[in-house]
């Protein structure tokens, strides 16, 4: 596996990790961005696998919305 593949799956499981978590707190992605102070756009496009969907400053304060550590995101 070369390392933008798995740059590629990281993003993916990130990804899946923030929809999961969001939907387990009971919010919907624009109540997320609005705790996060992110765009609601930039939290759908993470969702749907948009690599560069958010700035790493953006996705630290998601990660607080979520009451989760960044690296949670990306644990195997």
């Amino acid at each position: 596996m070369n390392p933008s593949e798995k740059d590629s799956q990281r993003f993916q499981l990130a990804a899946r990790r923030v929809r999961r978590r969001r939907e387990a707190i009971g919010v919907t992605a624009a109540e997320l961005a609005g705790r996060a102070g992110v765009p609601a756009g930039r939290v759908e496009a993470l969702e749907a696998g948009k690599p560069g969907a958010l700035r790493m400053d953006e996705l630290f304060d998601l990660c607080a919305a979520l009451g989760i550590r960044p690296r949670e995101l990306f644990e195997p």
